[in-house]
């Protein structure tokens, strides 16, 4: 069977204009920038994507502008998590009626749940839109509920369409864990920018990345240097990819950070953020100019 889900997906950034409304003309543009510039796939209304800050009808039209955009160039995951299931349900099963190519969702967050609730609920998500593929997303940090493996073990049980888990940690052993336990057609995508290469040279599927969402040539060259077992280039790269993670983790927001360099390759028009999220300060602008250089070919300099 041919491989869908792999390579780099970015965990795209959302636009928004100067009163934090959904800017979708924007939203389109990016869709194919990321397109054109050699993505595997995206993975919309996650963590960068602000997901828990836009209502439901603000992501519905989100997903249909970048579906009719995508036509189906590359496949398109949804991440559907809400903190109620009736609203992933909803959120999911719309996405599988517009024509995504999988969904993926979180624990519900805040609530400190255990395993048997989070289970029900991935189940219940999943069953509603069966037989469309179906990814759980591990991001502990945010949710407060890690997902187990006996609950991706009896997950795969239960229904038809787990395919795969995008997981969030910086572990690597967990990574390839997922392999051993529940083989090589589990598809496994790491969510952090600081394991990209090291957990494709070690048989992972590829990776949800945020620096992907404004430099995707450079993610995606990478991938393709890791998956071919080009250990020298792709240990190179992955330093750089730190670097550039540190930056962004360095400032207010890592989110706001991203909008400005997207705002920089002249793709956003501004790095807005949606409230509580704390956007960048004339400073703090000022700062990232002067550690970061943007050829008009993207190429990207960091410097120290």
């Amino acid at each position: 069977m041919e491989k869908k889900f792999f390579g780099i997906y970015p965990a795209a950034l959302v636009p928004f204009d100067e009163e934090e409304r959904v800017d979708f003309n924007v939203w389109e543009r990016y869709i194919d920038f990321l397109i054109a510039k050699g993505v595997n796939g995206l993975f919309l209304l996650g963590t960068n994507g602000e997901g828990p800050l836009l209502n439901m009808e603000e992501k519905k039209e989100l997903l249909r502008v970048a579906v009719n955009v995508c036509e189906k160039r590359i496949p398109v995951i949804v991440q559907v998590g809400e903190i109620t299931t009736d609203k992933a349900v909803e959120l999911a099963q719309f996405s599988a009626q517009i024509g995504v190519d999988a969904v993926a969702a979180l624990p519900h967050y805040y609530f400190k749940l255990n395993d048997a609730s989070i289970l029900e609920a991935f189940e219940e998500i999943a069953r509603a839109v069966e037989p469309l593929p179906f990814f759980v997303y591990n991001i502990p940090g945010y949710t407060g509920n890690p997902v187990k493996d006996s609950i991706l073990t009896k997950l795969k049980e239960k229904t038809s369409n787990l395919i795969g888990i995008k997981n969030s940690e910086q572990d690597l052993a967990k990574l390839m864990g997922y392999k051993l336990k529940f083989g090589d057609d589990f598809v496994v995508m790491t969510g952090t920018d600081s394991l990209v290469a090291p957990s494709v040279l070690m048989g992972a599927d590829g990776a949800v990345s945020a620096i992907a969402d404004v430099f995707p040539e450079f993610c995606s060259k990478l991938y393709e240097e890791a998956s071919k077992g080009n250990v020298e280039n792709a240990r190179k790269m992955q330093f750089k990819l730190l670097k550039i993670r540190e930056l962004t983790k360095s400032f207010s927001d890592s989110r706001a950070v991203l909008k400005y360099i997207a705002q920089k390759r002249g793709i956003f028009k501004n790095s807005i953020v949606r409230k509580p999220l704390k956007g960048l300060s004339d400073e703090e602008m000022k700062i990232i100019d002067g550690k970061i250089e943007i050829s008009e070919d993207g190429e990207l300099k960091i410097k120290q």
